[in-house]
């Protein structure tokens, strides 16, 4: 059985209707590399990457931001 997740601040989350016991081991293999690169633009340091992300993306990555 095989199921794909998404790595949010350094944890590996599942879909919610995934419920694996505590101590179950897993094996975790990237899909792809990320195809993300960093540019400077106005004194600002951006990731430039294939999709466009929307507003709301935005902003919740503006209110995570430490």
């Amino acid at each position: 059985m095989s199921f794909t997740g998404t790595v949010e601040r350094g944890m590996v989350k599942l879909p919610p209707e995934i419920a694996l016991p505590d101590g179950t081991q897993v094996r975790i293999e990237p899909l792809a590399s990320p195809a993300v690169k960093l540019m400077s633009r106005h004194g600002y340091l951006v990731a430039v990457g294939p999709r466009r992300i929307t507003w709301a993306e935005t902003r919740q990555a503006m209110d995570e931001f430490p």
